[in-house]
């Protein structure tokens, strides 16, 4: 004979009945192997539809007891699935939640189960948890991505489940390439330019006397080299077969300040 509590619609009732929770398993097809247990394929072959017992399972091909979900200060209450908390007051079912309120009730014996009630507020407000009031739920501050723009093509913008606009995110591009600002495209990256009046005084010292003016091609002993790219410079500049010989003094720099010189013929 046990003793169940069983609260529901708002009525703690006591119910005394005999409850037998047997083994928790179900024959299947394969009979019994002989050890005590049912045969079995999986774990819903061995379900009593049972809460208060545990759930079963296929354990090696037979079904096995499950545990009791319920800790050894609560009872079981097989027909709202749940477990409750045994009490003797009220203050025995402290939550620590300041917007719940715990209650003991107890049919009349020495013990009861613990009862939770969320504080209810108006429509549009929510129960502050720092101080228990009822506040005015906050307003959202998006309901689409579109809330969220904040002007720059080259960022992505995402109103979260929560009403919140989440940080912007940059367009990924391919190596490369980099976001147009003016159509949020990825398009080839630009190189960044050089200094043409420096390459100017560089190409007049170091490089007149073999290819000449580059407006009037070719020079003495060189081809005229009007429109030459830096990484071509740089390639010819460090080349040891080059007639003109290798210019070590030089660096990236003066290339790109030699290639925008050179672009402007």
């Amino acid at each position: 004979m046990t003793k169940r509590w069983l609260y529901q619609f708002g009525v703690l009732t006591m119910i005394v009945g005999i409850t037998t929770l047997g083994t928790g398993c179900q024959t299947t097809t394969g009979g019994d192997d002989g050890g005590g247990g049912d045969r079995c394929q999986n774990s819903s072959e061995c379900d009593d539809g049972l809460f208060c017992n545990g759930a079963e399972i296929c354990n090696g091909g037979t079904c096995t007891d499950g545990t009791p979900p319920c800790v050894a200060d609560e009872v079981c209450a097989e027909e709202t699935d749940t477990c409750a908390m045994v009490c003797t007051a009220d203050s025995d079912c402290d939550d620590m939640n300041i917007c719940t309120t715990e209650v003991c009730l107890s049919a009349g014996g020495d013990s009861g189960i613990c009862v939770f009630t969320n504080t209810e507020c108006p429509e549009g407000q929510s129960c502050d948890s720092e101080t228990g009031d009822c506040i005015d739920d906050p307003e959202a501050e998006c309901t689409t991505d579109e809330d969220c723009e904040d002007g720059d093509l080259c960022t992505t913008n995402v109103c979260s489940d929560e009403g919140a606009c989440e940080d912007p995110v940059a367009v990924e591009c391919p190596e490369g390439q980099e976001c147009d600002a003016a159509t949020g495209d990825c398009v080839d990256s630009e190189e960044e330019g050089g200094d043409a009046a420096a390459g100017e005084t560089t190409y007049a010292s170091d490089c007149m006397g073999c290819h000449g003016d580059p407006g009037d091609p070719p020079g003495p002993v060189g081809p005229g080299i009007a429109g030459t790219s830096a990484e071509e410079i740089a390639a010819e500049l460090t080349d040891p077969e080059h007639v003109g010989g290798v210019f070590p003094d030089l660096g990236e720099e003066d290339y790109a300040n030699l290639a925008a010189y050179l672009a402007s013929f």
